[in-house]
C-alpha cells in the first residue's frame, strides 16, 4: 500500500458470524437492532455503570499541519446500555455492538464526491483513493491496523494505520449515531493484489485483555485526575501521554495474526463482528458477483456490522482481482 495521507487497504471480508450472535439475521433485522441500540445510547437519561452521568475530557491538540483540534475522549467507566435482542437463531441473541461501514470515492487532492460504495461488493481499482467512513451505535473507540497475508509481503507484521498521531482526532470516543470518517485519505497499491485490514471497535471506559492473553486495560487510555486538558509533553502527562499509551493498548489488543485465505472465526471467535449481508459472502470468479456501482445514501451502500460483546474485531478484504 502506498504511503500517500496514509496506508490502507481495505474492505472487505464477509464475515463469519459468531456463535452468539444469531447466525440467520436478515437485513431488516440489523437494522432494526442497530436503530434501538442507537436510541438507547443516546438517551438523556444513560448513566455509566458506576451509576454516573457519562462524563468526556476535551484536549487541544496540534495536527500535523499546527492547526489546533479538539479530542473529545471518553472519561470513567462504561456506559450502562441494555442489550438489544435479536430473533434469528434458536433463541434470541443479545446485540451490544454495532457499526455501519462504507467508502466514498476520491482523488489525489483528497476531494469529497459523495461516491459511495458498498465496500463488501465493490471491485477496487488500482491506486484508488478513498475516505473510510463509519457510524456506530454505541460510543466507541476504534482502531484501524493493516495486515499483510498475501504474497511477497506475508511475513511483515501488522502495522497500526489508526489512531495516528498526524490526525489527532483519531484518538477521540467516536459518539453513537454520528456518520463521520478516519481523516487519513487513503491509497490502494499500484498493483490488483488484495488488501486485507482488520477494524476494531472498544466500547468506551471498557477494560479488555488482548486476544492472546494479559492484564485488562481499560479504553481510552486516560487519567482525569492527572492530565490536563491542554497539549502535553511527549514524555510527560497530558495528551502525548494518552498517545503513547493507547498506542501500545492496540498494538496488544489487535491479534498478530489472522488468516484472510481461511475463516478467521477461530482466531477471533467470540470477538468476531457479523457483517450482515443477505447475499452471502462475494465470490469474485462469478460474473457480477463484485460491482462498480456508487451510490448516493449511506444506507444504501453501508456493510451493517452486529457484535454480542462490548469488543469487536471486523476482518476487512479489499477485492481487486
Amino acid at each position: 500500500m502506498k504511503r500517500l495521507t496514509a496506508t490502507l487497504a481495505v474492505l472487505s471480508l464477509a464475515v463469519i458470524s459468531t456463535t452468539a450472535v444469531a447466525q440467520k439475521l436478515t437485513l431488516k433485522d440489523a437494522k432494526k437492532a442497530f436503530s434501538a441500540l442507537t436510541a438507547r445510547s443516546k438517551s438523556p437519561t444513560l448513566k455509566t455503570t458506576a451509576g454516573q452521568k457519562p462524563q468526556y475530557k476535551t484536549y487541544k491538540v496540534k495536527n500535523k499541519k499546527g492547526k489546533i483540534e479538539e479530542v473529545k475522549v471518553w472519561v470513567g467507566k462504561p456506559a450502562l446500555i441494555k442489550p438489544v435482542d435479536v430473533e434469528g437463531g434458536e433463541k434470541p441473541a443479545q446485540v451490544h455492538m454495532g457499526v455501519k461501514v462504507w467508502a466514498e470515492l476520491s482523488d489525489e487532492n483528497g476531494t469529497h464526491t459523495g461516491k459511495l460504495v458498498n465496500i463488501q461488493r465493490y471491485k477496487w481499482q488500482k491506486n484508488e483513493h478513498f475516505y473510510f467512513w463509519f457510524e456506530t451505535a454505541t460510543p466507541v473507540q476504534m482502531s484501524l491496523v493493516q495486515y499483510y497475508d498475501v504474497g511477497p509481503s506475508e511475513a511483515k507484521k501488522p502495522r497500526l494505520v489508526s489512531p495516528n498521531r498526524d490526525f489527532p482526532k483519531t484518538y477521540a470516543t467516536v459518539p453513537a449515531g454520528e456518520a463521520t470518517y478516519f481523516p487519513q485519505l487513503f491509497k490502494t497499491d499500484d498493483n490488483l493484489a488484495d488488501e486485507f485490514a482488520m477494524l476494531t471497535l472498544v466500547a468506551a471506559g471498557e477494560s479488555v485483555a488482548p486476544p492472546e492473553g494479559g492484564s485488562k486495560v481499560q479504553s481510552p487510555i486516560n487519567d482525569p485526575e492527572k492530565l490536563p486538558a491542554t497539549e502535553g509533553d511527549e514524555n510527560g502527562g497530558g495528551i502525548g501521554a494518552v498517545f503513547k499509551d493507547t498506542d501500545r493498548f492496540y498494538a496488544k489488543l489487535s491479534p498478530k495474526t489472522v488468516s484472510f485465505k481461511k475463516s478467521p472465526k477461530k482466531t477471533l471467535s467470540p470477538r468476531l463482528l457479523q457483517a450482515v449481508d443477505e447475499k452471502g459472502t462475494p465470490d469474485p470468479s462469478k460474473p457480477g458477483e463484485l460491482e462498480r456501482t456508487t451510490y448516493d445514501k449511506a444506507d444504501e451502500a453501508c456493510l451493517f456490522v452486529l457484535g454480542s460483546q462490548t469488543v469487536g474485531h471486523l476482518p476487512l478484504r479489499f477485492w481487486k482481482k
